[in-house]
């Protein structure tokens, strides 16, 4: 049974080191890091950088891809009021009428308390059980209005049909605990994965590197406000 690493707190003046955003070479993935109390909360974007921080484990493939672009297919059926179409993704038999009375619904709600619809964003596909098995798997979805973000949860079948989908609320990231002077880790004790990362140069030539997930992947940090 894989045990925890053996970790400390982090200083503030430490944990304000690591704050800002990591992307990869082709954007598509991000790490956002905030400090925390005594740790580091980091949030993902997209499928590796979701599946490092949820599981332990960089995972891409072209399954896990796919089911994203079916949830963000679904998102934009849906806001379009396009049911027909939209029930052929649901693999529990619910009618063109069902479904538009429940998105139509959805929709109303949302526009009402949160205002102007801003887009969705798939935050990235968990695999259950066996990391080999691809199915079933859970994608998270994000939509964003003027005042707030709804998230969505989509459950898949081995068809890729959804066989369950709902309202969550935000998913939780994950907290970094210090291991050495420059290295923080975090541990799933569902998965019994431990997730690594290190920080390596300094100011804006800041880069992330990510262990454990195969050959290390390097995220190099994005410039805040006012840097070029």
């Amino acid at each position: 049974v894989a045990l925890p690493p053996a970790t400390h707190p982090l200083s503030p003046a430490v944990a304000r080191e690591w704050a800002g955003v990591y992307a990869d070479g082709s954007g598509e993935n991000m790490l956002v890091v905030h400090p925390g109390r005594d740790a580091l909360e980091v949030g993902a974007q997209g499928q590796g950088a979701f599946a490092f921080v949820d599981m332990g484990t960089w995972r891409t493939d072209r399954v896990l891809d796919s089911l994203n672009a079916r949830a963000r297919e679904f998102a934009r059926l849906s806001r379009a009021g396009q049911y027909d179409a939209l029930a052929a993704f649901i693999g529990r038999g619910m009618s063109s009428a069902d479904v538009a009375r429940s998105e139509a619904t959805f929709w109303q709600r949302r526009d009402s308390t949160l205002g102007a619809y801003g887009g969705a964003r798939v935050v990235g596909t968990r695999a259950s059980g066996a990391l080999t098995a691809p199915f079933p798997a859970t994608t998270l979805l994000e939509l964003h209005f003027a005042r707030g973000t709804t998230h969505r949860e989509f459950i898949w079948d081995t068809t890729r049909s959804v066989i369950d989908y709902g309202t969550i609320d935000a998913p939780l990231g994950a907290g970094f605990r210090g291991v050495s002077a420059r290295c923080v880790a975090s541990f799933n004790a569902t998965t019994a994965r431990s997730a690594r990362m290190c920080l390596e140069g300094a100011g804006d030539r800041r880069a992330m590197v990510i262990h454990g997930a195969g050959t290390p992947v390097t995220l190099l940090r994005a410039p805040g406000p006012g840097e070029p």
